[in-house]
């Protein structure tokens, strides 16, 4: 008799390469002569970002660029900021990587470290690190079903993730800046903030349509003189066609927009004033797209014709769990070393946040890193870095093996006061969105075959008698007696798998 297998397929994301690669950024800075001589150094930063990501020919290259920006007390006691740019570029070996593979790259500072060697001069030690990562989709069969050679089989009905496609596509931003009628000028630009946020998604045929904006805030000294900084916001327009191979109008999907590049100068107007600004930044799309299926999956079997060999494996499947978009509002208070008298400014670096799960919530924590400039209790304009944390708890429902999640976090607005003895009390709203997954090992069934050699005693009883006890599986019971879970169903008129009673059941034969 013909032996068939049903099998479905389960799309899969896995990893193909995740690797490092390190630049070291070292700098004798003269300052130049617009630059005033520096008393004391307050704060320097090394801010890396990925401009462009290209696979092929078995490597991975990033052309990236580091932001030195070191913020000094003057001479003057006023606070004065140089900066300047260090591209470079990595690459890592990744043999095989393939047109369709999806290939990121994240820029992070391993450390900096600045010392005035003279009014004039500073000497600058720092690191960055690149993390690249590789992606291919793959097809992963799962066995639901057979016909043939007297074979039952036990499916377990499973909701599962299908991964559908995947890309990590960067795209140029550029504008000039109009700085509002009431602005001062700009002097000197302190610290940099974008935030690109999707407004609407449309996902079509092997794209997604991508309409939002460019959020902008932008501190900086005011040119001609004053220690405290002015602020600008604006919000550039983004619409962008990327090519996801997979995706259509039926995925859902996950996509993070994020700024690894953010470039701004500052130039002159008709009037000679620097009024403009001009933007060159660089928008990150992730994109994962996937479908939920249905799928029954094989977990047992046997034969009631001849012996089965039937191969077992433990395999992961991705199932969803829950996916939610809320306003979070996040308060708290930081102490500011050596008390503060008067704050200058205060800015934010990029939001970090972790998912966990804790019994049957999820639970996700993280921080705002805040930039306070400001007068100490002594009249001296200092800086300090202070984390404002949060916490976030959502019922899931059911008890998790492995936790998969990745929070996205936007911060929407913030705003500070200033307390008694160098406190400050912080307040802000974040959207946080998040899809959550449970990446569940499962027995199943990858591989049988009916040895038609070793048939099975078909010498027994047309019917046989068997007392049950409460709990006992019809499945188990019909493997045990080699005959079918659903003749031992009819000929009892049973309703359900387990039985809920001690009861006499009458076996028929097959």
């Amino acid at each position: 008799m013909k032996f068939q297998v049903a099998e479905q397929t389960i799309g899969v994301s896995a990893p193909l390469f995740e690797g490092r690669a390190e630049q070291a950024v070292d700098a004798d800075i003269t300052l130049p002569e617009y630059c005033p001589d520096c008393q004391r150094v307050l704060k320097c930063t090394l801010t890396p970002g990925v401009k462009t990501v290209q696979a092929g020919g078995g490597r991975v290259t990033a052309d990236c660029n580091a932001t030195l920006r070191v913020l000094y007390c003057g001479e003057d006691g006023r606070v004065h900021c140089y900066d300047q740019n260090y591209p470079f570029t990595q690459e890592v070996s990744v043999p095989g990587v393939q047109a369709g593979d999806c290939a990121s790259v994240k820029a992070e500072t391993s450390y900096v470290n600045c010392r005035a060697v003279s009014p004039r001069r500073m000497d600058i030690h720092g690191m960055v690190h690149c993390l690249f990562r590789v992606r291919r989709r793959k097809e992963q069969p799962v066995i639901s079903g057979a016909q043939g050679c007297g074979v039952q089989m036990k499916t377990t009905p499973c909701r599962v993730v299908s991964a559908a496609g995947e890309a990590a596509k960067s795209f140029p931003v550029a504008e000039v800046v109009e700085l509002a009628a009431d602005a001062p000028p700009v002097g000197q630009i302190l610290h940099t903030q974008g935030v690109a946020v999707a407004q609407d998604l449309k996902a079509i045929a092997n794209k997604m349509l991508l309409k939002g904006e460019l959020q902008l805030k932008v501190f900086y000294l005011p040119d001609g003189g004053g220690s405290e900084p002015a602020v600008l916001d604006y919000a550039i327009p983004l619409s962008q066609i990327v090519e996801v191979e997979g995706i259509d109008e039926d995925c859902t999907h996950e996509t993070q927009l994020t700024v690894p590049s953010l470039e701004l100068t500052p130039r002159a107007d008709a009037s000679g004033e620097r009024r403009l600004l001009d933007v060159n930044a660089a928008v990150l799309a992730d994109i994962r797209a996937m479908r939920e299926l249905e799928v029954p999956i094989a977990v047992d079997a046997y034969s009631t014709e001849s012996e089965l060999d039937t191969e077992y494996r433990n395999m992961e499947f991705l199932e969803p769990l829950d996916s939610f978009a809320e306003k979070v509002p996040v308060t708290g208070t930081v102490q500011v070393p050596g008390g503060a008298g008067e704050i200058l400014g205060m800015w934010t670096g990029e939001p970090v946040a972790n998912a966990a799960a804790q019994d049957t919530e999820l639970a996700i924590t993280g921080s705002v890193p805040l930039h306070f400039l400001y007068k100490d209790s002594a009249g001296e304009t200092a800086f300090a870095e202070k984390p404002l944390e949060f916490r976030f708890r959502r019922a899931l429902g059911c008890a998790v093996q492995r936790l998969k999640c990745r929070p996205q976090l936007t911060l929407i607005n913030i705003d500070y006061t200033p307390q008694a003895g160098g406190e400050v009390q912080v307040r802000a709203d974040m959207n946080l969105a998040a899809r959550s997954y449970d990446l569940r090992e499962r027995r199943v069934i990858v591989g049988l075959q009916p040895d038609e050699s070793r048939p099975k005693d078909s010498d027994v009883p047309a019917l046989m008698l068997y007392y049950a006890d409460p709990g006992e599986s019809v499945w188990d019971i019909a493997r045990e007696y080699n005959t079918t879970a659903q003749s031992i169903v009819d000929e009892n008129s049973l309703t359900g798998e387990a039985l809920s009673e001690a009861q006499m059941l009458l076996i028929p034969r097959v």
